[in-house]
């Protein structure tokens, strides 16, 4: 089980890589989107009811469905009385337009730490998945690429934090812990799952088209500082 998480600190590096201009996700390579074109029929209808693209306008207002899968819902996230060394009560999320300060970026970390230990509170209810046998090879391929994904955001939730709707930075930072917790499981000796291929395949489409609405955001901002710049 991971543990619970600790009051983040941020270095001035790492606050200036969040802040950078290009905040891209790099391309999958090529065997992992090989991994992708194997998805079970029965998995790809899921993204057939999904929306094909997520507007830049709209990360402020709407999110991916996947934490909803796991029921995870961000309105249940329950508030315990603080240990030593944990945080005191909700943290409320950064509203942030334009470029976020580093005071942003740490108030961003300590959100994303809160909405973490609520996610890790309720880890343990998980109930575990059936996966058959012959269906591992292409789950362990297709995890593979979520976590690619998952490990690639890690660093930029508390960027995210500071101007994604509450929702959604809620289910990216579920998603990343329920990730982290299943690739542990796989680890072991005897691997249990507690994400079928089906969530996998979930996650994987909405984090893909929520890269993309994230990428037209950026465009859009260095458009808009060049007609300013003019």
């Amino acid at each position: 089980m991971l543990s619970t998480p600790t009051h983040p600190t941020i270095s001035s590096r790492a606050a200036g890589k969040a802040r950078a201009t290009d905040v891209g996700i790099r391309a999958r390579t090529t065997s992992q989107v090989q991994a992708q074109a194997h998805i079970p029929q029965r998995c790809a209808t899921i993204a057939v009811r999904q929306p094909s693209t997520i507007s830049p306008h709209e990360l402020h207002r709407r999110s991916p469905s996947a934490s909803a899968v796991l029921n995870f819902c961000p309105s249940e996230y329950h508030v315990h009385p603080p240990h030593k060394g944990e945080l005191a009560g909700p943290v409320p999320k950064p509203n942030v337009k334009g470029r976020p300060s580093d005071a942003d970026l740490r108030h961003g970390a300590l959100y994303v730490t809160w909405a973490r230990k609520g996610v890790l509170t309720r880890l343990s209810q998980m109930p575990q998945m059936d996966v058959p046998p012959e269906e591992e090879s292409e789950y362990r391929g297709l995890f593979n690429t979520l976590w690619g994904h998952i490990s690639e955001m890690e660093p930029l939730l508390p960027l995210y934090a500071c101007w994604m709707a509450e929702d959604t930075i809620k289910q990216l930072v579920t998603a990343n812990v329920v990730v982290k917790q299943q690739r542990l499981y796989l680890g072991s000796e005897s691997p249990r799952f507690i994400l079928n291929l089906q969530t996998i395949t979930l996650f994987i489409r909405q984090i893909e088209k929520l890269r993309e609405a994230i990428a037209e955001r950026q465009r859009t901002m260095q458009r808009q500082a060049s007609e300013i710049s003019k």
